[in-house]
């Protein structure tokens, strides 16, 4: 049976959940099959996601990466001679244990390759748009800037939803507020924000490069700028000073 919105919210909480089948601890097993493995047609090369791995790992027990790594290419038919590994870069940023895995896999030998954050992340999006509307001011001045770095950057997705959603207004309202309450202090989220003002630091960079003129004086500024947005969040991760 389907339950819509309103259903969900006048049934009674206990009596919903006698309707659902429960899972014991057997039944959330972590086979190796279900790690994430991608493919680079630039490096030619399959690559396990390093965060995927680690989980994996930790459920089944296993403290050797060479073992669950020979596991997972068993697992999934990969070549272990042409594989590789790749870790998103604001999970080293956010994660001291995921920065160290990383060292101890460079130094063992293993190819390791850092993915930027995607341009589809809501904190890449929402940078873009900061930028765009403190188009010409500087660090200081950037009102949207600064409360992209400092605030809940959330907040305004919760009022979209809750407006195109009107019939789940209650339950959109009630779990990004949770969500958003969660993200507040969190180092995963500021992490993300760091990993985004990186991608378009290099971004700026790539188009210095080629502008000349007024065109380059402009994204010259906007990199000081995004440099000092940066240099704002470090104090909060400290992996990103060492």
């Amino acid at each position: 049976m389907i339950y819509n919105s309103r259903e969900l919210d006048t049934r009674d909480t206990f009596n919903l959940l006698d309707d659902f089948g429960y899972l014991t601890e057997s039944d959330t097993h972590f086979p190796a099959s279900m790690v994430n493995v991608k493919y680079s047609s630039r490096l030619d090369q399959n690559m396990i996601q390093l965060e995927s791995m680690v989980d994996y790992a930790l459920a089944n027990g296993i403290s050797n990466a060479s073992i669950a790594m020979q596991n997972i290419c068993e697992a999934n038919h990969v070549d272990e001679s042409i594989l590789s590994v790749c870790v998103n870069e604001d999970s080293i940023y956010a994660d001291e244990e995921m920065a160290d895995t990383v060292r101890c896999m460079k130094e063992a030998g293993y190819s390791v390759n850092i993915m930027p954050i995607p341009s589809t992340s809501v904190y890449y999006i929402k940078l873009q748009e900061a930028l765009e509307l403190d188009e010409g001011y500087d660090f200081e001045s950037s009102e949207h800037l600064q409360y992209y770095l400092n605030e809940n950057i959330l907040e305004d997705i919760r009022d979209k939803a809750s407006d195109t959603f009107s019939s789940a207004k209650k339950y959109v309202g009630r779990n990004v507020d949770n969500m958003k309450n969660a993200y507040q202090d969190t180092k995963s989220g500021i992490a993300k924000k760091y990993a985004a003002l990186k991608k378009t630091i290099s971004e700026k960079y790539a188009a210095a490069k080629k502008a000349t003129g007024e065109a380059k004086v402009a994204l010259l500024k906007q990199i000081d700028k995004l440099k000092s947005a940066a240099a704002s969040l470090k104090s909060k991760l400290p992996l990103v000073g060492k």
